[in-house]
């Protein structure tokens, strides 16, 4: 065989392993083709997806439910970070605002918020890094060019350091009010679910329609 047809063939081959792609695994490959900037890849991945009622890519429920789900983490991982940083400020300020009667007592309450929101903060990001890991795509990469990315980022560090120095009594306080943290495997499930929905539901209405 020459070496054009040993090469048609290899182009052959990969042609068929992109067509049979399932939905997950197409999506991860074009994400990643998006974040390296690899514009011929992620037209190969969508020239051989199936079309739904032909079409859309079979996979374009999950895209924008990945998508969806981002734009949410990004708006939560901003409402802790303000929070985070407005409870460290009035912290800052206790030894003023402690003497008024107003503020009398608050500085507790302003650290059992931090506590809390650092705790949440840490177990969305380590389940939404355990969803990355299994769906294997970049858990930093969709977020980078988002606005308020690099604040998050420190937010997220010193929150991790925060609800770590503080397990101890986060636990207790957890107990106390009868309450039990969801474990980030549980958020992966949550989110996994989510995406699972949005696959599922855009393949029915394209269908049905």
């Amino acid at each position: 065989m020459t070496l054009n047809g040993r090469l048609n063939g290899l182009e052959r081959g990969v042609e068929k392993h992109y067509a049979s792609l399932d939905p997950w695994k197409r999506t991860a490959l074009g994400i990643n083709a998006r974040l390296r900037g690899d514009e011929a890849e992620e037209r190969k991945l969508a020239a051989s997806a199936p079309k739904l009622n032909g079409a859309v890519c079979h996979n374009y429920g999950l895209s924008v439910g990945i998508e969806r789900l981002v734009f949410v983490l990004h708006m939560q991982r901003l409402a802790d970070a303000m929070l985070y940083w407005r409870s460290e400020g009035l912290l800052h300020l206790a030894p003023i605002l402690g003497e008024t009667e107003k503020f009398k007592g608050y500085e507790p309450h302003m650290l059992h918020v931090m506590r809390m929101t650092c705790d949440r903060a840490v177990g969305r990001e380590e389940g939404w890094r355990l969803l990355c890991e299994d769906l294997g795509i970049d858990p930093d990469g969709l977020f980078n060019d988002l606005p308020g990315a690099q604040m998050v980022k420190e937010f997220i560090e010193a929150a991790r350091s925060t609800a770590d120095a503080f397990r101890p009594q986060l636990d207790a306080l957890l107990k106390a009010n009868g309450a039990v943290a969801q474990t980030p495997q549980e958020v992966a499930g949550e989110m996994r679910e989510f995406l699972d929905q949005q696959l599922a539901g855009w393949s029915r209405e394209t269908h049905e329609g």
